[in-house]
């Protein structure tokens, strides 16, 4: 942001991340420059994306006898090991709501295995308004896009149009 507003004081500028870059833009904030988000598959806390992924990897591995969950506190451990915040550090529904103000887009697809569509619900109504979400029929995660590539465009266009002016 310090890059691009100094040459360009007045510049409005919006926000686009996939993932956890679309976490980055949501916790990036609130700041007066930044005039609009669009968030394409985020997550509400990194300690729901672990629990749901160990799940997962708990029931390939173990035939659904350990819970995924047991997991975590060891997960966690190595991870503040290696230098790393705790898991709970990295929560962006707990956070969203200092946004209210600053125009959200939400997008998921319906089918992403990573962040199920429940979670990423949890971020959506924990945002104030002015917010919106497009819940992708048939998108994978960061799928979205690649689901109707046009469509993709001009909605995201749109929203920064309206929000960010021409």
């Amino acid at each position: 942001l310090d890059w691009v507003s100094q040459p360009v004081p007045e510049a409005r500028v919006g926000l686009l991340g996939f993932s956890m870059g679309a976490v980055v833009a949501l916790l990036g904030g609130p700041d007066p420059r930044v005039r609009a988000i669009v968030a394409d598959s985020a997550f509400p806390s990194q300690r729901d994306v672990l629990a749901h992924a160990a799940e997962g990897d708990a029931r390939r591995f173990f035939r659904g006898m350990v819970p995924g969950r047991a997991f975590l506190p060891a997960m966690e451990w190595w991870h503040r090991r290696s230098g790393k915040p705790p898991f709970d550090a990295i929560a962006p529904a707990e956070r969203v709501a200092d946004l209210a103000g600053t125009p959200l887009l939400f997008i998921h697809g319906d089918r992403d295995r990573w962040i199920p569509v429940e979670m990423a619900q949890r971020l959506i109504d924990a945002a104030q308004e002015p917010r919106e979400a497009w819940l992708v029929d048939g998108a994978l995660h960061c799928g979205a896009y690649f689901v109707d590539r046009m469509g993709y465009c001009e909605r995201v266009a749109e929203f920064f149009s309206r929000h960010l002016g021409r």
